[in-house]
């Protein structure tokens, strides 16, 4: 058992203190403001304050946890067994973990003013990760396995337990099919694009496909299922269901096929809403979207991920929590490979504006393949090199590596040829 002592519990010393001990070290925690009068059978007792007690483990804390508000913060770095640390303090470990680890998992930078991309949505190279060179590290699960390290030496008899490191392929599906189901107007349209611009190639393909002489090219869903089933992976769905608009080229969901679809999948995996652009800051459109999931699913909807990405802390969580999801996977960069909140473990929410822990649980992602073809410029036959890193550091600290994809990434055609090889080679690299 780990007694943690300090003169003010607030709520961020809980959250920070719950992550590290009980979820990475996985400790029974015990909390006390009275240092003279503990529990009885504690294996380890930590400090957290500024006073040195004998017999204590001391983190020293550098302030931020004892606050209430979110304000500028001077986060000056430091190192600890080769790693790097964010604000130094003197105690038996050089800074302060605890501070350290809530500014980074609760996005603490995302709630102070920020410059915004086009799609409104914070900038990876902003950020206080990108800037000291640890983005693609989970330097929150590095610290805490070199801190069980160090326990283990000066505390042998405190034991800790290791979680195991886990593989999940979560799949977007912004657009199930490249020519079926878009209604007269919208193929109608396609053909005449087609014409004008002499695209014979698409014309033909089209054509043979609304006839029903090819598959369409983007139905993949069965090699996705074959792959998961091949490799033992959790696969995830998310399914983009909102009205049509300029960045919601969906199928619509009245289609039979496309309902069908959904099904289909969901009797092999796990389904979540891919909320729209529009319902970015539409929580009436977005509970239509979810609605229409359930309806077809005849299930709860609990998972989710925001198209484009879209991120804005902490309205976007709190309108997920409104509508009863629990689960949140957009906890990642559009432009960067890596890990946002330096952290490859579920980690609950919390709430800075209000002060809170909620109970909307974010599985952070860290490769996805758009990334890796359009921003690192790699090409199928170079890209499994690209993320061996993210893969190795996620099993050596025994995290849970999750991959981002969309199935028109797997229909090899065009720019996509090949990719459904490197899908492979990365089951296979990570399940090795």
């Amino acid at each position: 058992m780990v007694v943690l002592y300090s003169p003010y519990l607030t709520q961020r010393v809980k959250y920070s203190a719950q992550l590290v001990f009980e979820t990475l070290l996985g400790c029974q925690l015990v909390f006390t403001e009275n240092a003279e009068n503990l529990p009885e059978g504690a294996h380890l007792k930590i400090n957290y304050s500024k006073q040195e007690l004998e017999g204590f483990f001391h983190i020293k804390p550098a302030g931020l946890l004892f606050e209430n508000s979110v304000v500028e913060q001077q986060v000056k770095q430091g190192e600890w067994n080769s790693l790097l640390t964010l604000f130094p303090s003197e105690g038996d470990i050089p800074f302060d973990l605890l501070s350290a680890v809530f500014f980074l998992v609760s996005r603490y930078e995302e709630y102070l003013p920020h410059k915004r991309d086009i799609h409104d949505r914070f900038i990876p190279k902003n950020s206080i990760a990108y800037k000291n060179g640890f983005l693609q590290r989970p330097l929150v699960n590095e610290w805490v396995e070199t801190l069980r390290n160090k326990l283990a030496d000066d505390f042998p008899e405190l034991a800790t337990k290791k979680s195991k490191y886990t593989f999940t392929s979560t799949i977007d599906v912004d657009n199930a099919y490249a020519y079926l189901e878009k209604g007269l107007v919208r193929t109608t349209g396609a053909y005449l694009r087609e014409l004008f611009s002499l695209n014979f190639s698409d014309l033909k393909a089209r054509t043979l496909t609304l006839f029903g002489r090819r598959k369409d090219v983007y139905d993949v869903f069965d090699y996705f299922i074959e792959m998961q089933l091949k490799h033992n992976v959790e696969t995830i769905f998310f399914f983009l269901l909102g009205d049509y608009g300029l960045n919601d080229k969906n199928v619509p969901i009245s289609s039979t096929r496309f309902q069908s679809l959904i099904k289909g999948v969901n009797d092999y995996c796990r389904v979540g809403i891919h909320p729209s652009y529009a319902s970015y800051n539409d929580e009436a459109a977005l509970r239509k979207e979810i609605r229409r999931l359930q309806q077809t699913t005849h299930r709860p909807v609990t998972l989710s991920r925001n198209h484009y990405l879209r991120l804005s802390f902490p309205r976007s969580y709190r309108q997920l929590i409104d509508l009863d999801i629990q689960e949140d996977y957009t906890m990642g960069y559009a432009n960067e490979i890596g890990f946002r909140a330096s952290i490859c473990t579920p980690f609950f929410f919390y709430d800075l504006d209000l002060e809170q822990v909620t109970q909307l649980k974010v599985f952070p992602f860290s490769i996805m393949e758009s990334t890796i073809k359009y921003d690192y410029g790699k090409s199928p036959a170079e890209a499994l090199e690209a993320v061996k890193p993210i893969v190795d550091r996620v099993r050596q600290v025994n995290g849970h590596l999750i991959s981002l994809w969309h199935n028109h990434s797997l229909s090899e055609q065009d720019e996509w040829e090949g990719w459904s090889k490197f899908y492979e080679e990365l089951m296979e690299y990570a399940k090795s």
